[in-house]
């Protein structure tokens, strides 16, 4: 899903849409009959899939237009939740 909202919008388009899109995509898994425990695990999970994607466009890509703000910011949450989690 990442890829793809990544693919269609820009860093603009997604800080204004990507939390709805995504929403309305747990909610069709849900009315699939998808487990909500896995809804809920894959939603937070989201920002981790965001720095997975950033962190292979910069190896792979390094001026590519996917990266951009809003990728940056879902990445620095990863970064700063896995930081405040490994201090004591």
């Amino acid at each position: 899903m990442v890829y793809l909202l990544g693919s269609c919008f820009t860093g603009e388009e997604l800080a204004l849409y990507a939390d709805d899109i995504l929403a309305e995509y747990y909610s069709y898994l849900a009315n699939l009959g998808v487990d909500t425990k896995a809804i809920l695990e894959w939603q937070s999970l989201v920002s981790y899939a965001w720095a997975d994607f950033e962190r292979f466009l910069v190896g792979w890509s390094p001026g590519n237009k996917k990266l951009n703000a809003y990728s940056q910011s879902e990445t620095q949450k990863v970064l700063g939740s896995e930081k405040a989690s490994q201090s004591y």
